[in-house]
């Protein structure tokens, strides 16, 4: 058995209802038998959860996790679309961060989910180990590449009196009398 842990991050391109009025979402994730939901967010077309979920994961090869994306509304809540994602393409301790398509939904609307399988899936490839976490609050968001930023270039110093462009304005003969006397 494995542990899961699954970010709602939040959802886009909603679209208002035939009312006129803005969703009011929610999201129901799905594994085996267990079922959590996120919090509504009123009146959003797209709408922010950030609600973290962990599940236990029997060892089936066809283990998937589902995200219904629900407007609650004051009789009865409407599902907008679904999307069922596998688990078995999961890298072990690498988070998988996406924006997906909802099936079964009449709008361009996407859900941004991330996925960290914690104790089972693939082995991380040498060039992914960086990226390897336990949690999936504490990982590090990159931007698209997947890779950290660069680092800056070191700061370097010169004795060259021709390279100060900060003492530009005074002559040659001054600028090696300030490093003598120092």
């Amino acid at each position: 058995m494995g542990k899961l842990q699954i970010c709602i991050c939040g959802a886009r391109n909603l679209e208002n209802e035939k009312d006129l009025c803005l969703p009011d979402p929610y999201c129901c994730v799905r594994l085996g038998g267990k079922t959590f939901k996120t919090k509504v967010v009123n009146n959003s077309c797209d709408p922010v959860w950030n609600q973290t979920f962990r599940f236990h994961v029997s060892s089936g090869a066809d283990a998937q996790v589902c995200v219904e994306l629900w407007n609650r509304g004051i009789v009865t809540d409407n599902i907008l679309g679904s999307v069922c994602l596998p688990l078995k393409n999961l890298t072990m301790g690498v988070v998988t961060d996406s924006w997906y398509m909802l099936s079964h939904s009449e709008t361009s609307a996407e859900v941004r989910i991330r996925l960290l399988a914690c104790d089972f899936g693939a082995k991380p490839q040498a060039s992914e180990r960086w990226k390897v976490t336990r949690d999936i609050n504490a990982c590090p968001v990159f931007a698209a590449g997947g890779m950290p930023p660069p680092l800056p270039d070191p700061v370097t110093v010169s004795t060259n009196s021709n390279n100060m462009p900060m003492l530009k304005n005074m002559g040659p003969p001054v600028v090696p009398a300030i490093f003598a006397s120092s």
